[in-house]
């Protein structure tokens, strides 16, 4: 059974629920689809850019006979336009990022940080 974060659990308990999606790589470029200040797991305010276009849906299979369950990918689409003085491709060049952890996290309206909100992904950038 999933543990849900309590405020999470009691924000999408009505009939209505917001959900922002947060992008955390490798604890140094923090993206979501809205511009945000949010605290992260070290109570630290980060600032959210709002570059995401898209996060498909969570491909995952069970392999019965191994007894392995695995989550094999999310497709994150940004958008590429300049934003606090350059583009997300830039940010990435700057240093390699194949290899790097990331995180996406559900965030929905009560929120304060991210132990509020719900982890859907963690993997490593391909």
């Amino acid at each position: 059974m999933l543990d849900l974060p309590k405020k999470f659990k009691m924000d999408t308990m009505s009939s209505e629920t917001y959900l922002i999606p947060l992008i955390v790589i490798d604890d140094r470029i923090f993206l979501s689809n809205n511009k945000i200040s949010f605290r992260d797991k070290h109570f630290r305010i980060k600032h959210y850019d709002p570059l995401v276009k898209n996060i498909s849906k969570i491909k995952q299979s069970i392999d019965i006979i191994d007894k392995k369950f695995r989550v094999s990918e999310v497709d994150l689409t940004c958008y590429n336009y300049e934003y606090n003085g350059e583009t997300i491709t830039d940010r990435l060049r700057k240093k390699s990022f194949i290899g790097k952890e990331i995180e996406i996290f559900y965030r929905s309206p009560s929120a304060e940080n991210l132990f509020d909100c719900l982890s859907v992904y963690k993997g490593f950038i391909k």
